[in-house]
């Protein structure tokens, strides 16, 4: 920490920091395995903004070609400009132990430093199961995808899947019909949803609650291996995978192989055992994936106890709840950290988490030392 920051609140050092690792983020040559290398030694996104090219060059595994593209970027690149051109497009970074941030990440072993998201992080309470499959799915395929990511998604569950064509589209509708909650999570940039043809129902997730999750920048390139990359992304923030349809070949099976890694229960749905697109479907059946019927063989297996149908999920987001409440305790009044920690009668760390993510979205404003709610409407 400089001398400039020493009188700085949490909150401001938690936006500061996510200010430059989204800065980091943006820079194409830079990958998550360098990232994790150079913050291992240096202890923070705004030390590796602010150390030298010589002692960058000093962290073990670090190639000279990302220490050159770094060192190119942050000559053009302000941080706090950075972050307000996001901010200014709806898109939230968020970093892990932040809101927003999927805590499975964090099991990886090349976690991503910054997440963008748009629209509404997942419910607190609210349980995640991924759907997956085959882009080429069957008309069978998509519809008992559809009918099992609904039933979910109407217990409250979160649906989570990749955008693709397909069942990955299936399970996103199905958990819409139900007006549910569902995550797409893309292996393009967060200002890109790929596939074009699917641009449509990921505007349509946002327009229900619902949320945008990546770990490119945006504005950089598609990347190689984005897809393959968004699998362990999938795989690892989900409480269960659910293969619906996969042919021999499908990338849905690679999400399937990556949560049987990370510990994450993986299942596959019964399909007809005549037709090619189930075909990687039997193999991991036969490997030892369990088989599900539907929707309540798959709760069984889990040993989950829900909701009856058509019940309105009862857990409470407690980050929507605690934003809400400092904002009612917040009113009109112009108040410094403390003092609003004292008027909730909450610790001041919890009072910082809260302020963090409200500043960030621009839902809070800073007024000197203080907090007043600022001018821009909460972005979904």
């Amino acid at each position: 920490m400089t001398n400039a920051d020493a009188g700085n609140t949490p909150a401001e050092d938690r936006a500061r920091e996510v200010a430059a690792a989204c800065t980091l983020a943006a820079i194409e040559g830079l990958g998550n395995r360098t990232l994790a290398r150079l913050r291992k030694t240096l202890g923070s996104a705004r030390a590796i903004l602010e150390a030298s090219s010589d002692i960058l060059m000093q962290v073990p595994g670090v190639r000279p070609g990302p220490i050159r593209d770094l060192a190119r970027a942050r000559a053009v690149h302000r941080p706090g400009a950075v972050l307000d051109e996001l901010l200014r497009h709806g898109i939230w970074p968020t970093m892990a132990g932040m809101p927003g941030y999927p805590a499975g990440w964090q099991r990886l072993a090349d976690p991503p430093l910054v997440a963008f998201g748009r629209g509404q992080p997942r419910p607190d309470g609210n349980p995640t199961i991924a759907i997956v499959g085959t882009r080429r799915a069957t008309r069978h395929g998509c519809s008992r995808t559809r009918l099992l990511a609904s039933t979910l998604a109407d217990l409250g569950i979160t649906i989570v899947s990749g955008l693709a064509e397909g069942i990955d589209g299936a399970a996103h509708q199905g958990a819409l019909d139900a007006h549910g909650h569902t995550v797409a999570v893309f292996g393009t940039p967060i200002d890109a949803p790929w596939p074009p043809t699917n641009r449509w129902l990921a505007r349509c997730i946002l327009e229900a609650g619902g949320m945008w999750l990546s770990e490119r920048a945006p504005g950089r390139g598609m990347g190689q291996g984005g897809f393959l990359a968004r699998n362990r992304l999938v795989a690892a923030m989900a409480d269960a995978v659910v293969v619906t349809e996969a042919p021999a070949r499908s990338g849905a099976l690679h999400t399937l192989g990556l949560a049987a890694e990370l510990g994450v229960p993986a299942f596959v749905l019964e399909g007809p055992a005549d037709f090619p697109s189930y075909a990687g479907s039997r193999r991991a059946a036969e490997d030892g994936a369990p088989v599900i019927a539907d929707a309540r063989d798959l709760l069984e297996a889990l040993g989950w106890q829900v909701a009856a149908p058509g019940t309105p999920c009862t857990r409470v987001h407690a980050q929507a709840e605690a934003s809400h409440r400092l904002l009612a305790a917040l009113g009109h009044d112009l108040l410094a950290p403390a003092a609003l920690a004292a008027r909730l009668g909450w610790s001041e760390d919890r009072t910082n988490d809260v302020l963090a993510s409200l500043l960030l979205v621009g839902t809070l404003r800073w007024e000197g030392r203080c907090v007043l709610a600022g001018t821009a409407t909460t972005r979904r």
